[in-house]
């Protein structure tokens, strides 16, 4: 009788514990309906310069970053946003910030750009600035172009691992 109780017991167990496996994905699903959240960059640093001072953008990134009170717990990515650009590349609205996961857009958020027509200029890898600025070459500047999106993924330490470069163009 023990014999039959104890793999009773069992069968119970393992029946609750399957059945919560089994109802986690509709749980996950449910929720995600319920509380949508959207990927934004927020912007540290925005402005119209010359892609020439793009350099100088980063400097005073850096220091607005170090005054930041409320950054992630982990600082993944850094987003350098391209927009506006002039009829001859050399000047753009450059926005240089992290993403945030958001349920809502706040002052200071850019919705992440996603597009049907991109392309993926350098794939995620370790690219250096030259093999970048290379890159910029195989953009078909007959299609207007939306946005370049240079993502520059960082490693425990904060130190960049790998970079991609990605072209949107208007749909």
């Amino acid at each position: 009788m023990k014999l039959f109780a104890s793999l009773l017991t069992t069968m119970i167990i393992a029946g609750t514990i399957w059945g919560a496996v089994l109802m986690q994905p509709v749980m996950a699903e449910s929720a995600s309906k319920t509380q949508k959240s959207t990927t934004y960059i927020r912007s540290v640093v925005t402005k119209t310069i010359s892609l020439d001072a793009v350099a100088t953008l980063w400097g005073e990134f850096e220091d607005k970053l170090m005054k930041l009170e409320d950054l992630p717990k982990t600082l993944d990515r850094l987003v350098v946003v391209y927009q506006n650009m002039n009829k001859n590349v050399s000047h753009a609205t450059v926005t240089i910030g992290f993403p945030v996961e958001a349920s809502t857009q706040k002052d200071g958020y850019i919705e992440l750009i996603s597009s049907k027509h991109k392309q993926q200029l350098l794939n995620r890898g370790e690219h250096n600035k030259t093999e970048i600025a290379n890159a910029w070459k195989d953009i078909d500047y007959r299609k207007p172009v939306k946005a370049v999106i240079e993502t520059h993924y960082l490693n425990a330490l904060g130190q960049e691992e790998s970079n991609q470069l990605v072209v949107h163009y208007n749909e």
